[in-house]
């Protein structure tokens, strides 16, 4: 409102001045022309039948003199008018002064008034010729137009006040009802959403977003609860398991029960570290998002390598055959041997016979292929697979099984990493995982190994 009514101010202020202006243009032009009559006739016919010339010739209002050199006036448009000078001004010939006089003495209409002085000549003489035009009727009209904007102004102002109140609220009514809509939702109802209006504007793609975002965080909050309730489902067991030992050790006095459950008890203690150890991994992979924040030069055929030989320790009586080029990503050094070792444990828990590592260069991106000759995974499955605490029915059991996070943390490392892993049927007959990493620098040359 007050930046409305100071633009009509402005606007009204420049408007006024503007008529004035061109009202008092049209007052010169219409004396310049009479100054230009004058001289014509004199031009023509000299000082002769002047004073019977000007009473026809001048405009409504108007007074004309006509003064010689030594300032006598020679010339009048009426007999009532003085015989004094209008004004003491005496252009050369050829120049137009103007003035705008308060009062002159001897005229019946009040003032202000334009004075217009021409220098003129005639057969030989110089000559002034002096037009006085009234100034009222340009003030009356710009009286006129104040007194209308000072009555007109204050309503547009009003109006357009009005207007902007109704269509603002109209507009911002639908951001209130987004605003209730945000303030009613807690952390125990973010499956609610907020009004989405019908109107294809701002608004209505702000409540879209919103809602957007809603969902978001209700997959996230269902994410989190389902995680920590496989955790703890997960932790149960071997936890009662090591209770139920203590237990019974503690409860024989012999000590055999020491010697007999030692092997079981131990072997418990060390899944459930294993256990923590993957939930403190992905614990860090969520907290830190897609981006590696140590990120170095890694060599990733030395990390294949590596591992091909330790599953070779842990499982003799596999076959396992690695071969790779040498290939060198950026990325977190322990975080890609996780991955690496979570897809080289997987397949050696299901294989029968034999696993074998691949890794390649194709293009601009390291390609690393983990097969097996196990039961392979079926097609419904493939992208399941990499959820976490998942197990398919094959390996149910928990000896055989591992935890479920194997998979899911080699899945979050690469994509990490900038990386994606697949799964597909292996030439083995079992399944083939698949992940592909960008190469952050070209590696030297070193000779591939069987």
């Amino acid at each position: 409102m007050f930046v409305v009514a100071l633009a009509m101010v402005a606007a009204g202020a420049l408007l006024v001045v503007l008529l004035r202006a061109a009202l008092v243009a049209g007052v010169d032009d219409a004396a310049s022309a009479q100054a230009a009559q004058v001289a014509g006739q004199m031009h023509d016919d000299g000082l002769a039948g002047l004073n019977d010339f000007l009473p026809d010739s001048v405009e409504r209002g108007q007074s004309v003199q006509v003064v010689d050199a030594v300032g006598r006036v020679v010339g009048r448009s009426a007999p009532s008018l003085r015989s004094t000078p209008l004004s003491s001004l005496r252009p050369a010939r050829g120049e137009t002064v103007l003035q705008t006089l308060p009062t002159v003495a001897g005229q019946r209409e009040a003032g202000p008034f334009r004075l217009l002085a021409t220098g003129i000549e005639a057969k030989g003489q110089p000559y002034t010729v002096l037009v006085l035009s009234p100034l009222g009727a340009a003030d009356e009209t710009t009286a006129a137009l104040v007194r209308y904007l000072l009555i007109g102004g204050p309503l547009f102002v009003l109006l357009v006040g009005l207007a902007t109140w109704v269509l603002l609220g109209r507009t911002l009514r639908p951001v209130t009802r987004l605003r209730a809509g945000v303030q009613a939702i807690t952390p125990g109802t973010l499956d609610s959403r907020v009004p989405v209006p019908r109107s294809a504007d701002e608004v209505a793609q702000l409540a879209l977003s919103t809602n957007r975002m809603l969902d978001r965080l209700h997959a996230g909050q269902l994410a989190q609860r389902r995680f920590v309730a496989d955790a703890s489902h997960e932790l149960r067991s071997p936890l009662a398991t090591l209770l139920a030992g203590l237990e019974v050790a503690g409860a024989d006095p012999t000590g055999d029960a020491w010697r007999e459950l030692a092997r079981p008890l131990l072997e418990e203690g060390r899944r459930m570290q294993r256990l923590v150890a993957d939930l403190l991994v992905l614990a860090t992979v969520d907290e830190r998002g897609t981006t590696p924040t140590t990120a170095v030069d890694v060599d990733l055929d030395d990390i294949v390598a590596a591992e091909g030989t330790r599953l070779r320790i842990a499982q003799p009586g596999l076959q396992v055959s690695a071969s790779w080029t040498p290939a060198r990503v950026r990325g977190d050094r322990a975080a890609l041997r996780r991955m690496v070792g979570a897809l080289v444990e997987n397949a050696g828990r299901h294989a029968r016979h034999a696993v074998r590592l691949t890794l390649e260069i194709e293009a601009d991106e390291a390609v690393l292929t983990v097969d097996d000759d196990g039961p392979g995974i079926a097609l419904a499955d493939r992208e399941r697979v990499f959820e976490r605490f998942v197990r398919l029915e094959e390996s149910r059991s928990r000896a055989e099984g591992g935890s479920g996070l194997g998979l899911a943390i080699a899945a979050e490392v690469a994509r990490r990493h900038g990386g994606t892993v697949s799964v597909a049927t292996a030439e083995l007959g079992g399944a083939r995982f698949e992940v592909r990493l960008p190469v952050q620098t070209e590696p030297p040359e070193r000779p591939t190994q069987p």
